[in-house]
């Protein structure tokens, strides 16, 4: 009986093997993708991948799972591997290797330009993104005292799984934003005079006024001595913001329009943010540097130049802007 054993495990391990190394799908055609909903079990994904062209030996490959330990699957949306088997593709559901898409969203953005990103990455609708950036529960979780999170949106490369509902992308930036902030920040802010929403409404006014790190203390200082002398701030990108009409071009009908954002009207700060800041511009809001200056006009290289008196800042004007 023993001389014969081996002859008959032969075939067995042999078709094992086929079964366990055979690719799911020719060279020339490109691996599909398979999504796992949440709660789904291993039975289930077998039987609708089966269905589906995506397994071809769903019984022993469920006995295979369970008896390796790989019989968990993850919820998401995988990328399936090209010439897997189809044990390759349940190590691959239960090691939870999900397809994510990635998005950068840059610093200076408004939630809208975040919306009209994600919205392009196919990660979310944009008004469903803007509609949970207002849901008041986000607002409460975080403690956020404004009715939108905009100015809390933090700015960075994100790698998204398909499917996410709005309100757990919305809430991945707010809660990455309170990550990022020093834990101290707002005892930072308050010995500058300011609370932590309205640092994070003078930091956004810094992210719109330069792009340059090691500008924006200068920048801030600026901000921080006409607040002190209850002069307007005058920041150009305040006028623009949510300005109906607005194509890219300022004009003096812009700085003269009333608005809750427009600082050439309003004394003190916006109302709100007016984007959503980076970690230089955060800090640079509770960090001014020691500074005289009231004024600062952009040179033709992007950089600026920053005056104490308004006869300093005309003369800055003339020859950087006028070119006198």
């Amino acid at each position: 009986m023993r001389q014969w054993l081996p002859a008959i495990l032969a075939p067995a391990i042999a078709a094992i093997a086929a079964m366990l190394t055979a690719p799911l799908y020719p060279h020339d055609i490109a691996p599909p993708s398979l999504t796992v909903d949440q709660g789904a079990t291993l039975r289930q994904v077998l039987r609708e991948g089966a269905k589906a062209g995506v397994f071809r030996t769903p019984r022993f490959t469920e006995w295979l799972a369970r008896l390796t330990g790989n019989d968990i699957p993850r919820a998401g949306t995988y990328r399936l591997p090209d010439n897997g088997s189809d044990f390759d593709v349940v190590r691959l559901l239960h090691r939870g290797a999900i397809e994510t898409t990635t998005v950068t969203l840059l610093e200076g953005w408004t939630a809208l330009e975040y919306a009209n990103a994600l919205s392009r990455a196919g990660i979310v609708s944009r008004d469903a993104f803007i509609d949970a950036t207002r849901n008041p529960d986000l607002l409460q979780r975080y403690g956020i005292k404004a009715t939108e999170a905009e100015g809390y949106l933090f700015p960075e490369t994100y790698r998204f799984a398909p499917r996410l509902d709005a309100d757990t992308v919305a809430d991945v930036l707010v809660r990455t934003f309170f990550s990022r902030l020093p834990a101290t920040y707002a005892t930072m802010a308050e010995r500058v005079g300011l609370s932590l929403h309205d640092a994070v409404i003078l930091a956004s006014i810094i992210q719109k006024e330069t792009y340059i790190p090691e500008e924006m203390p200068k920048v801030s200082a600026v901000f921080h001595n006409r607040l002190r002398r209850s002069m307007r701030l005058q920041a150009d990108p305040t006028a623009i913001y949510r300005m109906p009409g607005y194509n890219g071009n300022l004009t003096r009908k812009h700085l003269r329009t009333p608005t809750p954002y427009n600082t050439y009207v309003i004394r003190g700060l916006p109302a709100g943010p007016i984007c959503n800041p980076g970690l230089d511009a955060l800090l640079a809001a509770v960090r001014p540097a020691n500074s005289d200056a009231l004024y600062f006009v952009a040179t033709q290289d992007g950089k600026h130049v920053f005056s104490r008196t308004l006869r300093e800042h005309n003369r800055a004007v003339r020859k950087h802007q006028l070119g006198r």
